[in-house]
């Protein structure tokens, strides 16, 4: 079977096979352990009892982010203009909430990190570990840079922000917060590809 046929392209956003693949590994086959198990899924962050003052949580959150981020942006805003560059964001959130936030702050938050907390009976191990696996694993995404730039690359920054995410889900125990976080700073560190290639 050709895989090539499961790809599609809107405006240079390429949604395809390794966007199927990632939610096959990071959300259907953790759930199927789950329900193989036994195990409930309310436990890991799905809960939607207390989803209001998360979401305010996270948007207010994901604003204070975006804000910091907003000087690193400044090029890309002024070349873009800001109705653009506010579409590009709205469009890298909507892109990046399905595309990254949910599937990995599922996997590395509620499934990986809830279970390394049983095998360690820790909480600060297994935030430590889960931040360090999901920064390690994101410098396949960076290999064309080289494997030394894509090592620091993924350490200083993707294993920080996987303690930031992690932290949240620990404090809330809600998939909402970290999974909007996530998805609002992944938009504003790639708002120029958003605003450039998908915008044109």
């Amino acid at each position: 079977m050709d895989i090539t046929l499961l790809r599609w392209k809107i405006r240079g956003l390429e949604i395809g096979t390794a966007v199927l693949l990632k939610l096959l590994f990071t959300v259907v086959i953790p759930l199927l352990l789950l329900w193989v198990k036994g195990d409930s899924v309310t436990g890991m962050g799905l809960n939607l009892r207390s989803w209001p003052r998360n979401l305010g949580l996270a948007l207010l959150l994901s604003g204070i982010l975006a804000g910091s981020l907003l000087p690193f942006r400044w090029a890309v805003i002024e070349d873009a203009g800001w109705p653009k560059a506010g579409l590009g964001v709205v469009v890298g959130f909507t892109h990046n909430l399905f595309q990254a936030g949910f599937p990995e702050e599922f996997f590395y938050r509620a499934y990986l990190q809830g279970h390394l907390a049983v095998v360690f009976r820790s909480r600060l191990i297994s935030l430590l570990l889960a931040s360090l696996i999901f920064g390690l694993l994101h410098i396949l995404g960076r290999l064309e840079q080289g494997i030394a730039t894509a090592f620091a690359f993924s350490m200083l920054n993707e294993t920080v922000r996987g303690l930031l995410y992690g932290v949240v889900w620990e404090r809330t125990r809600s998939l909402i917060v970290p999974t909007v976080l996530h998805a609002m700073v992944s938009s504003m560190l790639g708002l120029r590809f958003f605003v450039e290639r998908v915008l044109g």
